[in-house]
Protein backbone atom coordinates (compact mmCIF):
# COMPACT_ATOMS: atom_id res chain seq x y z
CA UNK A 1 0.00 0.00 0.00
CA UNK A 2 2.70 2.18 1.00
CA UNK A 3 4.56 1.47 -2.39
CA UNK A 4 1.31 2.29 -4.47
CA UNK A 5 0.70 5.63 -2.40
CA UNK A 6 4.74 6.85 -3.08
CA UNK A 7 4.74 5.36 -6.39
CA UNK A 8 8.34 3.87 -5.64
CA UNK A 9 9.28 0.47 -3.69
CA UNK A 10 13.13 0.73 -2.95
CA UNK A 11 12.90 3.77 -1.07
CA UNK A 12 9.44 2.85 0.61
CA UNK A 13 11.42 -1.04 1.61
CA UNK A 14 14.45 0.95 3.17
CA UNK A 15 12.33 3.61 4.99
CA UNK A 16 10.42 0.55 6.31
CA UNK A 17 13.87 -0.70 7.22
CA UNK A 18 15.26 1.79 8.67
CA UNK A 19 11.99 2.02 10.75
CA UNK A 20 12.53 -1.03 12.21
CA UNK A 21 15.94 -0.59 13.07
CA UNK A 22 14.57 2.19 14.45
CA UNK A 23 12.53 0.53 16.89
CA UNK A 24 15.56 -1.90 18.01
CA UNK A 25 17.36 0.82 18.90
CA UNK A 26 14.81 2.28 21.06
CA UNK A 27 13.92 -0.73 22.71
CA UNK A 28 17.35 -1.60 22.95
CA UNK A 29 18.48 1.63 25.08
CA UNK A 30 15.20 3.12 25.87
CA UNK A 31 14.55 -0.21 28.06
CA UNK A 32 18.48 -1.41 28.72
CA UNK A 33 18.24 -4.59 27.02
CA UNK A 34 21.05 -7.15 26.40
CA UNK A 35 21.67 -9.98 24.61
CA UNK A 36 20.11 -12.13 27.10
CA UNK A 37 16.94 -9.82 25.49
CA UNK A 38 17.45 -10.33 22.24
CA UNK A 39 14.58 -12.73 21.42
CA UNK A 40 11.97 -10.80 23.24
CA UNK A 41 13.03 -7.85 21.33
CA UNK A 42 13.18 -9.24 17.69
CA UNK A 43 9.41 -10.90 18.51
CA UNK A 44 8.85 -7.34 19.46
CA UNK A 45 9.53 -6.09 16.08
CA UNK A 46 8.39 -8.90 13.99
CA UNK A 47 4.77 -8.22 15.84
CA UNK A 48 5.74 -4.60 15.13
CA UNK A 49 5.97 -5.24 11.54
CA UNK A 50 3.38 -7.16 11.26
CA UNK A 51 0.70 -5.56 12.71
CA UNK A 52 1.21 -1.95 11.90
CA UNK A 53 3.60 -1.17 9.36
CA UNK A 54 2.46 2.39 9.07
CA UNK A 55 3.02 2.89 12.37
CA UNK A 56 6.81 2.00 11.46
CA UNK A 57 6.87 4.44 8.85
CA UNK A 58 5.17 7.61 11.25
CA UNK A 59 7.48 7.37 13.87
CA UNK A 60 10.53 6.86 11.16
CA UNK A 61 9.23 10.14 10.36
CA UNK A 62 8.53 12.16 13.94
CA UNK A 63 12.45 10.59 14.53
CA UNK A 64 14.02 12.06 11.10
CA UNK A 65 11.90 15.26 11.65
CA UNK A 66 13.32 16.34 15.51
CA UNK A 67 17.03 14.84 14.69
CA UNK A 68 17.77 16.04 10.83
CA UNK A 69 21.46 16.62 10.82
CA UNK A 70 22.35 18.84 7.17
CA UNK A 71 25.03 17.20 5.41
CA UNK A 72 26.81 19.31 2.67
CA UNK A 73 25.95 17.33 -0.34
CA UNK A 74 27.77 16.92 -3.59
CA UNK A 75 25.40 15.55 -6.91
CA UNK A 76 27.28 13.14 -9.18
CA UNK A 77 26.61 11.11 -11.96
CA UNK A 78 27.14 7.60 -12.71
CA UNK A 79 25.73 5.60 -15.50
CA UNK A 80 22.91 8.00 -15.80
CA UNK A 81 21.54 7.95 -12.50
CA UNK A 82 22.23 10.75 -10.07
CA UNK A 83 23.61 10.11 -6.71
CA UNK A 84 24.45 12.08 -3.78
CA UNK A 85 28.27 11.99 -2.39
CA UNK A 86 27.98 12.42 1.64
CA UNK A 87 31.57 12.33 1.93
CA UNK A 88 32.63 15.59 0.78
CA UNK A 89 36.36 14.81 0.81
CA UNK A 90 37.33 18.07 -0.91
CA UNK A 91 37.75 16.41 -4.50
Amino acid sequence: MECNRRHEVVRVVNDFYAGLYLHLYQIWEGEGKTISDSGFVIKDIETKAKKSPRDVFRKLDEYLNKNTVVIADKSIDIGGDNFVNVCDDGK
